[in-house]
């Protein structure tokens, strides 16, 4: 009967507990949620079919916007001296273009190259995401700071 009486006692203390940690886990589970949603994906809206094809075109082009680059960083447009300011001019303009041409393929170099590696983020997402019990056990167990 004491036995009883020890155990019954300790049922509403388990229940006060187990309650806790599920407000707990579901707590945790919606701040994981919102944290995902405010994530920067710029490619989430897109199908899977887009993605592959724009990783492929990326992919394809990577190769030759680097070696268009490093073809142009190769050469060096170095000024020639001119003994009229007009041609001085021309001369400072076309160095100016060479340099500039060199910026605008290293811009488009990195901007590829960002754009690719968003996408390789984006299809690992989706394929972690695609096993559903284990993207609930990482919402509800995943602790954030």
């Amino acid at each position: 009967m004491r036995r009883r009486a020890e155990t019954g006692g300790a049922l509403p203390l388990l229940l006060v507990l187990l309650l806790a940690l599920l407000g707990g886990g579901a707590w945790n589970y919606q701040q994981n949620v919102e944290a995902e949603a405010a994530e920067y994906r710029p490619f989430r809206g897109y199908a899977e079919q887009d993605i592959e094809a724009l990783l492929g075109a990326y992919e394809s082009n990577e190769a030759r916007d680097t070696e268009s680059f490093e073809e142009a960083s190769s050469r060096r447009a170095s000024a020639a001296d001119r003994a009229y300011f007009d041609e001085q001019v021309r001369e400072f303009e076309r160095v100016q273009r060479a340099a500039d041409r060199k910026k605008g393929l290293q811009v488009s170099l990195a901007e590829s190259a960002t754009t690719l590696k968003l996408l390789q983020q984006e299809r690992r997402r989706r394929a972690e995401e695609s096993d559903r019990l284990r993207l609930f056990l990482k919402r509800l167990l995943t602790v954030r700071s």
